[in-house]
């Protein structure tokens, strides 16, 4: 009866022995479950990095949505100067908008005029003015329908961004408006045109 007790004892102790094995190789990364358990979690992982991968945006994408909005945004310009009329002065400035360069025409006389451009940190700058030698003929420019004719100096600004068109007229000014026949005499002169109305395609 004792050895049988004994001989009980060693096969339950020999069985817990062997189910701890069998446990360890199960939990070792070298056992097939183990393996299985490592890839499966090395998936996972690869899955979450792929995730976060694609949820990053790509920044080709994003610079062409953002070409694709401003396509899309109408561009806007002032009628204040669609109506006929005349400005004469000493000296005239204009600045506005990008869409300046489009809508202001300066009309070039190599022998009489200097015509000098530069960039600077607001925008665009271009500048026509008597040349010492010159015969006192005008320098011309054209702004919609409003022609301008400068003795001395004609000065354009292109600032991007700008929300409104300015022209500054100044020494001896004279403003004919055709439609009305009004004319206007002062020694200077400020005309605003603000960005309301959009351009069509």
């Amino acid at each position: 009866m004792k050895r049988s007790t004994m001989d009980t004892s060693t096969r339950v102790r020999a069985l817990a022995d062997r189910e701890r094995t069998l446990l360890g190789r199960a939990r070792s990364p070298r056992s097939p479950l183990g393996l299985a358990g490592a890839c499966l979690l090395a998936s996972a992982a690869l899955s979450a990095c792929a995730g976060s991968r694609s949820a990053s945006p790509d920044p080709a994408d994003v610079a062409r949505e953002a070409r694709e909005a401003a396509a899309t945004e109408p561009v806007m310009w002032t009628r204040s100067f669609l109506d006929k009329a005349v400005l004469t002065a000493g000296v005239v400035e204009i600045e506005g908008p990008e869409l300046l360069r489009d809508r202001a025409v300066l009309r070039r006389e190599e022998y009489h005029h200097e015509h000098s451009e530069r960039a600077d940190k607001d925008g665009y700058w271009i500048e026509q003015r008597q040349r010492e030698d010159s015969d006192g003929s005008p320098i011309r420019a054209q702004l919609d329908e409003l022609v301008i004719d400068a003795y001395e100096r004609i000065t354009i600004r292109i600032r991007p961004g700008a929300k409104r068109v300015v022209v500054r007229a100044s020494e001896d000014v004279f403003l004919y408006a055709l439609s009305s026949g009004k004319e206007t005499r002062t020694e200077s002169l400020t005309l605003v045109g603000e960005l309301d109305t959009p351009l069509g395609p």
